[in-house]
């Protein structure tokens, strides 16, 4: 079987009548082929894709349509990795259409014209840049809104309607992440904002961060699978006001409250879940912090000494509470020198 055998069963020429609901997501068009042979059809779809894309943008017709499906996440980084490995960037726009289920909607109705109407739409997905650090395409766009929303440029610096420069200072407490910032300001001095960064010593960034006193600072957050009571130190309007909380983004807001308070009180997976995605998306909708950067890999050194289960934890690494020592690959390894 061909990769344009394949592709012509999922060609669409009546989009007016299409519909994602009908399409089977177990659906494999009877591919049976062996690793080797996946590698090599995949090697070739990577191919292929890339030069269509050329020829499909120019025309401004045709498109290809790729679906995660994200209700189960595991494997989707990895097959955008690859698969989409040889386009460009610039030519690639991503979407969720998935719009507010019915549960989701009867939790978000009730703060209906007190938060944004983006969270009774599709959520909000961050642009895609080409990955150079100097996006000129979405630096047009930036100015355009900072434009629209009355900050002008006053003798090549971006003031408030007041008149006031705009002016940013980024905290740290080590040069690590020095470089994942510097392409930032370098843009945000191209927009006209004056913005810096400033390195300090662990106790006082901890002084500073336990105050709120910051511009922008770096944070991590980490969340059970099945989230609860710990939600409040991070998201609720009583956090915002204690120092030394976890809501460092000074998030105050009557929905967000009542969305938290409803996923502790949950009394099944599904009304967890739809609290959580409720909530998701009037976050989301809030703008409250501006994603860094993300790997979804993990760099491991070891000997290979080691024995793994084929299945592994689909968010723990599992090192080394799920390897055990294989004698047969520490033989080899010693045989080998």
């Amino acid at each position: 079987m061909t990769l344009y055998s394949i592709a012509q069963r999922f060609r669409v020429d009546n989009p007016d009548k299409f519909r994602l609901s009908d399409c089977d997501s177990a659906e494999c068009s009877g591919l049976t082929v062996d690793k080797a042979e996946a590698n090599q059809m995949l090697k070739q779809g990577i191919e292929l894709l890339s030069d269509l894309q050329e020829r499909l943008y120019a025309s401004d017709r045709w498109s290809v349509l790729i679906v995660l499906q994200a209700m189960d996440a595991a494997g989707k980084d990895s097959a955008i990795k690859h698969v989409m490995s040889g386009l460009n960037p610039q030519g690639v726009e991503v979407h969720s259409f998935k719009e507010p289920s019915a549960e989701e909607l009867a939790l978000l109705e009730p703060f209906r014209g007190q938060v944004p109407d983006e969270v009774f739409g599709e959520p909000y997905v961050p642009p895609v840049t080409d990955g150079t650090g100097q996006d000129r395409r979405w630096l047009h766009r930036a100015a355009q809104l900072l434009n629209g929303a009355g900050y002008a440029i006053d003798n090549r610096k971006r003031v408030l309607p007041s008149g006031e420069r705009i002016t940013i200072e980024f905290l740290i407490d080590e040069p690590t992440f020095q470089p994942h910032h510097m392409p930032f300001i370098k843009n945000l001095g191209t927009l006209g904002i004056d913005a810096s960064l400033r390195i300090v010593d662990p106790v006082q960034y901890r002084k500073r961060v336990d105050d709120f006193d910051f511009d922008i600072t770096v944070e991590r957050m980490s969340f059970s699978s099945t989230p609860g009571d710990s939600l409040r130190n991070y998201f609720s309007s009583q956090a915002a006001a204690i120092k030394g909380s976890q809501n460092l983004a000074g998030i105050a807001d009557p929905a967000v409250d009542a969305l938290v308070d409803h996923i502790i009180a949950a009394k099944t997976r599904s009304e967890l879940t739809a609290g959580c995605r409720a909530l998701d998306r009037v976050i989301r909708a809030g703008h409250y912090w501006i994603p860094h950067w993300y790997k979804a890999s993990h760099w491991i050194a070891y000997w290979d000494v080691f024995g793994r289960p084929a299945v592994q934890p689909p968010y723990f690494r599992g090192i080394p509470d799920t390897w055990w020592y294989d004698r047969d690959r520490a033989a080899k390894l010693e045989q080998k020198g």
